[in-house]
């Protein structure tokens, strides 16, 4: 069973009157959009905001 299959699946059991089998199924589906969504840590965009901060600060201390 692939992936487009098995969200298929939780398609159908989410029109389901049973509440947990209703609640299993919203969390397999919201597994199965988070993998896809799985986001990559960018160190250098992350030092460019944050050297930016500190030159704000910087600048700020010296105002006073």
């Amino acid at each position: 069973m692939d992936r487009s299959e098995l969200s298929e699946v939780c398609a159908r059991v989410l029109r389901s009157r049973d509440k947990d089998v209703r609640v299993v199924a919203l969390a397999l589906q919201r597994y199965l959009v988070g993998e896809g969504r799985r986001k990559v840590f960018d160190k250098r965009s992350y030092m460019r905001r944050y050297m930016a901060e500190y030159r704000l600060r910087g600048k700020r201390r010296k105002k006073r």
